[in-house]
């Protein structure tokens, strides 16, 4: 599931399941340069960036918008 937060603009991604996942989402371009904050996953980086969601078996993420 994700999902941006209504309050800041931050996004929150996680995959419950132990497969790889993958989603398109409808983000405006500013989330191309967001900035990972928290993993579920220290020491590696993410597969892909939030507008093509991929996300490793249990994996969770938290990117944060910066303009």
């Amino acid at each position: 599931h994700s999902f941006p937060t209504r309050r800041s603009s931050d996004l929150v991604a996680a995959n419950f399941s132990a497969a790889e996942v993958t989603a398109e989402l409808p983000l405006d371009a500013s989330w191309a340069a967001a900035e990972l904050v928290l993993t579920s996953h220290p020491g590696q980086p993410p597969l892909a960036k939030p507008a093509q969601l991929q996300l490793r078996p249990w994996e969770s993420l938290i990117w944060r918008r910066t303009r």
